[in-house]
């Protein structure tokens, strides 16, 4: 069992991860088993697991550290990057993306390439 789970009040801030996007969601109800976010998600109060998922989702909730805020910042910041790359067609504009993105990288440190 999750203590610090336990420990979660309505209003608190949690990080929720999945195979593919994490994110900041605010507690809007709990439970005796289950918490549930304000986007309507439900998880295992014991667990942090996503209430119901299959054995290929692995979606769960966890305390919000000032690390894994880090983290979810870090992911939002390389979405908007990825999604201006894909909207650059003209292809000066893509060597002033690149030095862009090189001036950024030391702000991305171990999030991989």
């Amino acid at each position: 069992m999750n203590e610090e789970l336990q420990n979660l009040k309505v209003g608190d801030r949690v990080y929720w991860g999945s195979n593919h996007n994490i994110g900041i969601n605010e507690i809007e109800r709990i439970t005796k088993t289950l918490i549930i976010l304000k986007n309507g998600s439900r998880y295992k109060k014991d667990t942090g697991y996503l209430s119901g998922a299959t054995v290929w989702n692995v979606e769960h909730i966890d305390i919000l550290t000032p690390e894994l805020e880090e983290r979810v910042h870090i992911a939002r910041l390389k979405n908007m990057v990825h999604n201006l790359l894909n909207k650059i067609v003209i292809p000066k504009e893509k060597e002033a993306l690149k030095q862009f993105i090189e001036a950024m990288k030391p702000y991305c440190k171990n999030e991989g390439e």
